[in-house]
């Protein structure tokens, strides 16, 4: 006697009892009964029985997949659970977002301040650490105001700037002199406008560089005074300036002076005993006689002729005068003491046109 299908499908795996009704309701179905007449394929039977049993182990390997599935780990899902619960508990004590320009205007606002701050605490402590800067010297000073007063006088011989220069650096580099400083500028009539403004903007260099103002006393103005009157204003002039520090001084035209006024250069132009060691003073002298001085003269032969025109307006005669009068030697020793620089002027023709500029 065959076995029941319907009872083979129900026994078949403890397994598939988790399957769904339809499944059950599929397989409790009465099978076809074939008709009468037929002959009954008793092969066939066994063979649909046998494809019936791997269609319930597939559905049986199916459900016990489901099962897995169903009774996974309960930790791991909880776990899951939980951190979803805890970004919606998150999100929900966020506080409500601000307005952004609101918070990047007082951002900047507070940056900006802690570095103007950090600015002012830090600066003093930063310029101490820098290495300070050096001044400039006085020499420096003047040799930067003469560079410009060249651009003025590009007639002049190379030697006058050359000469100059080195004659008063050295005094002006001098931390303590030990003497005055002079010299002495001269021309033919030729370049007089040229001599005067010259010798005003060498003593403006220096001026410049000891920071003092020019002191001037022209002799053309003295020529007709007396000799006693004009010693005595000369050296209250040159007293007062030195003593104030407001040299240096021009002399314009010393062989227009009278002649025993000039005497009082001794007293601030001596070697040893000059009243003021540090002043410095530039004579000027017109050689009317000639009108221009040749450029190719020597420095030497410019000299000479200077203090033959000096010599010939100060002496009257070859006797000795009284004391207070110019005689040879007295002049012998007022031009040692005055000549230590002796330089020739070249015209400049806008200057003897225009005159001076300052």
């Amino acid at each position: 006697m065959m076995p029941n299908p319907v009872d083979s499908a129900v026994y078949k795996d403890p397994a598939a009892a988790g399957d769904s009704l339809l499944k059950k309701d599929k397989e409790t179905e009465t099978p076809e009964v074939p008709s009468p007449g037929s002959p009954e394929p008793k092969e066939s039977g066994a063979q649909e029985q046998a494809g019936e049993r791997q269609e319930g182990e597939a559905d049986a390997d199916q459900s016990k997949k489901a099962t897995e599935q169903i009774l996974q780990d309960p930790k791991d899902k909880g776990e899951g659970d939980l951190r979803q619960q805890e970004k919606v508990v998150a999100h929900s004590d966020e506080p409500p977002a601000k307005d952004s320009s609101g918070v990047i205007s007082v951002m900047l606002y507070l940056s900006a301040l802690v570095a103007v701050l950090a600015i002012i605490y830090i600066q003093p402590g930063f310029q101490s650490n820098l290495p300070p800067v050096p001044s400039k010297g006085r020499a420096d000073i003047f040799n930067e105001e003469i560079g410009r007063v060249k651009l003025n006088f590009p007639s002049q011989r190379a030697a006058l700037w050359r000469r100059s220069g080195i004659h008063l650096t050295r005094h002006l580099e001098a931390k303590r002199p030990t003497e005055p400083v002079s010299m002495i500028l001269t021309s033919g009539r030729g370049a007089e406008k040229t001599l005067r403004c010259l010798a005003v903007h060498i003593a403006k260099a220096l001026s410049a560089a000891l920071n003092t103002s020019v002191l001037e006393i022209d002799g053309t103005s003295k020529a007709s005074l007396d000799s006693d009157q004009v010693k005595l204003d000369i050296d209250e002039k040159l007293n007062t300036a030195f003593g104030m520090k407001k040299g240096p001084a021009v002399i314009h035209r010393l062989e227009e002076f009278p002649p025993g006024s000039t005497l009082i250069f001794y007293r601030y132009c001596d070697h040893e005993n000059a009243a003021f060691k540090e002043a410095s003073l530039i004579f000027t002298v017109l050689l009317e006689e000639v009108e221009h001085l040749e450029p190719q003269m020597s420095l030497s032969d410019v000299e000479e002729m200077v203090q033959d025109h000096v010599k010939g307006k100060f002496l009257s005669s070859t006797e000795p005068a009284a004391f207070d009068k110019m005689d040879v030697d007295k002049l012998g020793g007022l031009w040692s003491r005055i000549s230590h620089l002796v330089l020739p002027v070249a015209a400049e023709k806008d200057i003897e046109l225009e005159g001076c500029r300052s």
